[in-house]
């Protein structure tokens, strides 16, 4: 509980949440404002659209992370879990997987400090590396596609990070201390 704790108030959510309740208590306010229903309405369709996916991502990451060691189909933040079958139909521990797509994935928590990521080269085989922020749009996508086969080493580094990337790296910074890839 207190990782996801710390991962709203990281995240803002918890700032947004504590804001909209202090904003709308009368102990904290001079002035009270009267919300027709249709505003509170729209109001609570707000909250839910920027929320829900936060919630859900959340509920994915502590799924498959929140385990001492990797296992087939789980493993810790900041390390690589290679799912090496298909998913099965009734398969939940993601929000939507693809049924004919192996993963390999990691929560990564680059709040404190960065991380790197480097593959080999890949020869001639079609590779994709997408790196998720939390409402899960890609924030960056290495691949075959956009560079190339030749091996690469790239610095993901979180919102705050203000350090000096080294030579040969690409640095993909992340909007939130924690991001997928």
């Amino acid at each position: 509980m207190k990782k996801s704790i710390s991962l709203l108030a990281r995240t803002g959510l918890g700032c947004a949440i504590a804001a909209t309740l202090l904003t709308g208590c009368k102990c904290c306010s001079s002035t009270t404002v009267k919300l027709t229903p249709a505003e509170a309405e729209q109001i609570a369709e707000d909250a839910y659209i920027y929320g829900y996916s936060l919630i859900t991502t959340e509920v994915t990451r502590v799924q498959m992370s929140n385990v001492p060691q990797a296992d087939s189909t789980h493993a810790p933040v900041n390390s690589f879990l290679n799912i090496k079958r298909y998913p099965p139909g009734d398969y939940r521990g993601v929000s939507a997987p693809n049924a004919d797509a192996l993963y390999s994935l990691a929560w990564l928590d680059v709040g404190a400090e960065p991380i790197i990521f480097s593959h080999p080269d890949m020869g001639k085989r079609f590779y994709l590396f997408p790196m998720y922020g939390l409402w899960m749009p890609v924030i960056e996508s290495p691949g075959s596609r956009t560079e190339g086969e030749a091996a690469g080493t790239y610095l993901l580094a979180g919102p705050n990070w203000k350090g000096t990337v080294p030579a040969g790296m690409k640095q993909i910074k992340s909007p939130h201390a924690i991001c997928s890839s």
